[in-house]
């Protein structure tokens, strides 16, 4: 139940990312086309593909790291023997979560709030919701790190091939 449910989600988090970056694409040429061909603007066309790419940005680095598409130095590991290198992952896998709850933290408790108050320019709503795909991001890429760290204490091989199946839980 929990492996089908990890599954909708990585469907779902993969359509929406595409369908937010098909989103942008036609909002960007609907705006091109409007100022060079009609020679009017609508005025909030660019408002909404920067606030889609901002969201779509942060959710495609959930994706990744999901997916184990991540930056890393596993070249490096591998030259560790196989004990130092769970505790090297482990480690790893902490120092990142640890920085991104400052990130989360810092997003919701000081940034957030501040931001409730600004509205956008054209479309009128308030910058919270722009603002929260940096929080929003680091909250769903501390449950990854938490899920590889819990692959590994189950001595699960870390070096299968990314993105063949969600995590398992």
């Amino acid at each position: 139940m929990l492996r089908e449910a990890a599954r909708t989600a990585d469907r779902l988090l993969y359509w929406s990312i595409v369908v937010q970056v098909g989103m942008i694409a036609l909002t960007v040429n609907l705006q091109v086309f409007n100022r060079y061909v009609l020679d009017y603007v609508l005025g909030w066309e660019e408002e909404v593909a920067r606030y889609m790419m901002i969201w779509s940005s942060f959710l495609a680095a959930s994706y990744a790291l999901w997916q184990g598409e991540q930056l890393g130095m596993e070249f490096v590991v591998k030259l560790l023997p196989a004990r130092y290198r769970r505790i090297v992952r482990i480690l790893t896998y902490l120092l990142c979560i640890a920085f991104l709850a400052v990130i989360a933290y810092q997003g919701f408790v000081w940034m957030m709030p501040q931001q409730l108050d600004q509205v956008s320019p054209s479309l009128g709503i308030t910058m919270a919701i722009p603002y929260a795909a940096i929080p929003v991001s680091a909250v769903m890429m501390i449950w990854v790190e938490i899920l590889f760290i819990w692959r590994e204490l189950r001595g699960m091989d870390a070096t299968r091939e990314p993105g063949a199946e969600p995590l398992p839980l």
